[in-house]
């Protein structure tokens, strides 16, 4: 750290990971007498239980570090000292660095504005420096912007001390920003701004124009308003998306992964009879490790249990919460994630195609490829439709007059059978193969069952 720099000192980017970890995790609060609201309160109050645990995995502690590290390298080039800040102070136009807007993406409900405030409790408190014979500044670390549909630049401004009036509000923004000692700007739902057919020229104004205040700009960007930034002119893009990184799901096997499941199922002792490494690939495979959407069907499998008199919630009910109406937009966004983290592209159905859940750049990964985590549960998704192209006619009319298919029995999800093979020679050889792997060679002389 440097010597008596309150600008710079305030910052610790070499902070312990206890630290780090212990400012920014919010651990379950359980949540005591569930049973003895309505059924929709309780569901309610469990979704806002399960949406506050914030749990710091690694690839969550890589990304606050490295936004630590812009806020701390901004205060080392714009604070060297306190005689350069009374220089600035003073004079008519406050100098600015050339800085271009720094983008944070990831599917929506992954965890970013989690993360965003999760920041906001790492970095210090406001406080003050007193300067002899200056007097006494403030020091406010960041601006954290949350945006509204209608909210424009002068709008955001009049959020800063003396720039409601100010004929020439982006000066004061700027003198204000530079003497509050402001390090980094924290930008959220900007999708707010797509909407209608200006949305990409909103969005792109904005964040030009903030990015001029002399501030390192940090937004909040999912997939879908990646591709419409992508479509701006060359100039715009090179501005707006030059150094992009991404907030993945965690990872399976990960401890991350593990750790996150664990607390949320401390969020009520109704999870009790849950254990989290029994049911750790079922939630996986049912919300794609996707915050908001392990809030949501572990909210809807308490409702479940709630309609069966169950004190408990159950493995049955969460398998149920999954084919529910209630999680059917979840589901579907979980079957296309799962297509593309194994195929590596789009759905083959172009029907299907969502921008939302594709990143459309290469962007720096905090996170392992999900293809592995993924690649164990297809295996099994296509040998479970395998086994059901090999049933008899009358054995597939059972499981259709059920509803179910044989990797629907097996897991309690519903999945379309394997299409027919062709009857030519290579496919009935090769269905003999698949039959002997299955259930083994029949015995000479013995009548088939």
């Amino acid at each position: 750290m440097t010597q008596d720099n309150p600008w710079v000192d305030r910052f610790d980017p070499e902070m312990s990971d206890a630290k780090l970890i212990a400012r920014a995790k919010i651990d379950a609060v359980p949540l005591i007498g569930l049973g003895k609201e309505p059924k929709d309160v309780a569901m309610r109050h469990l979704r806002r239980g399960l949406d506050n645990v914030f749990v710091p995995t690694p690839q969550v502690c890589n990304v606050l570090r490295m936004l630590i590290g812009v806020a701390y390298g901004h205060a080392l080039a714009r604070y060297p000292s306190r005689m350069n800040f009374i220089r600035d102070a003073h004079r008519e136009e406050i100098p600015l660095l050339s800085l271009a807007p720094i983008c944070f993406s990831g599917l929506a409900g992954v965890g970013k504005t989690q993360l965003l405030l999760a920041l906001t409790r790492i970095f210090p408190p406001d406080t003050q420096v007193t300067i002899a014979e200056h007097g006494t500044f403030p020091l406010v670390s960041y601006w954290y912007i949350t945006i509204k549909a209608a909210d424009t630049l002068a709008t955001l401004l009049r959020q800063l001390p003396n720039c409601n009036t100010n004929n020439d509000r982006r000066g004061a923004a700027i003198r204000q920003l530079y003497l509050r000692g402001t390090c980094i700007i924290l930008l959220d739902e900007l999708q707010f701004l797509s909407q209608g057919a200006e949305s990409n020229v909103s969005v792109a104004k904005l964040l030009m124009q903030l990015s001029t205040l002399g501030v390192p700009v940090v937004y909040c960007s999912n997939f879908s308003l990646l591709h419409r930034l992508m479509r701006r002119p060359q100039e715009e893009c090179q501005r707006l998306l030059v150094e992009p990184f991404t907030l993945h799901p965690e990872v399976q096997d990960s401890e991350g992964w593990s750790c996150t499941l664990k607390e949320k199922l401390r969020v009520a002792p109704e999870f009790s009879d849950l254990d989290p490494q029994e049911i750790s690939g079922l939630i996986y495979d049912y919300t794609f490790g996707i915050n908001r959407s392990i809030t949501f069907l572990l909210s809807i499998a308490y409702g479940i249990s709630r309609e069966a008199n169950a004190k408990l919630v159950s493995t049955e009910h969460i398998k149920r919460a999954y084919v529910s109406v209630q999680y059917s937009t979840f589901r579907r966004d979980v079957e296309i994630l799962i297509e593309q983290a194994i195929t590596g592209t789009f759905p083959s159905d172009r029907r299907r195609m969502r921008q939302d859940l594709w990143c459309p750049l290469a962007s720096r990964s905090f996170s392992i490829d999900v293809e592995k985590a993924r690649k164990e549960a297809h295996e099994q998704k296509v040998a479970n439709a395998n086994t059901t192209a090999m049933l008899s006619p009358n054995a597939k009319d059972a499981l259709r007059a059920l509803g179910l298919t044989t990797a629907a029995a097996n897991d309690g999800r519903p999945t379309r059978a394997a299409p027919r093979p062709s009857a030519t020679r290579a496919a009935l050889l090769q269905g003999a193969v698949d039959f002997e792997n299955a259930f083994g060679k029949p015995d000479k002389g013995k009548e088939p069952r």
